[in-house]
């Protein structure tokens, strides 16, 4: 019941800060919409100290990317992918949080909910091809990021550069938001496998 529990907490976060990205979107593309101003202002209204704080981080996380001359592109699309393994042909499915973009690259965005993150486990290493590095979130995150980007070159035949990143907005930490680097370079082989 307690796993249960925390799962729909989880969940119910993980939508608000859905929804407050979507929200500073439709900002970005009509700066001046009342009715997003007008919903954005209500959901803070209502807002608890915690999903403040995570509206906060969102806003701020994205007037940075904003900043460093990111456009927004795409955000939660699903992505598909079918791979042989063993005589059978595998699905392999997921949904990006959002996809920016400069003149550069792609920059493929994960946004986490978690009150931490951790970058180390020296008692415990990954299985596999990931038998060398630490079995943490960072790493597991990394993966994750680096599979859309695996399905992206993959399946999607996309071919200019791809970078990553995962973001963090906790509800009580003492910062908004914290934009982590992938734990380990992207390596299509070892995705593969």
């Amino acid at each position: 019941e307690m796993w249960n529990a925390k799962a729909d907490k989880s969940k119910h976060m993980g939508n608000l800060v859905d929804e407050f990205v979507g929200y500073e979107f439709s900002l970005w593309s009509h700066p001046n919409d009342k009715n997003v101003l007008n919903e954005v202002a209500d959901a803070v209204k209502e807002a608890d100290t915690i999903i403040l704080r995570k509206y906060n981080g969102v806003h701020r996380a994205l007037e940075e990317f904003k900043r460093n001359g990111m456009k927004f592109e795409a955000r939660e699309m699903p992505l598909y992918l079918e791979y042989p393994y063993k005589k059978k042909i595998w699905l392999i499915n997921g949904r990006f949080d959002a996809i920016f973009s400069n003149d550069d690259c792609i920059m493929v965005v994960d946004w986490k909910n978690s009150e931490e993150i951790k970058d180390k486990n020296p008692w415990q290493k990954m299985l596999g091809p990931m038998k060398t590095y630490d079995d943490c979130d960072l790493v597991k995150f990394t993966i994750q990021v680096y599979m859309y980007v695996f399905m992206l070159k993959e399946q999607y035949k996309v071919n200019v550069p791809i970078s990553s990143c995962i973001v963090q907005f906790p509800g009580e930490k003492d910062f908004f938001y914290k934009i982590f680097k992938p734990a380990f370079e992207y390596n299509h082989d070892m995705m593969k496998k």
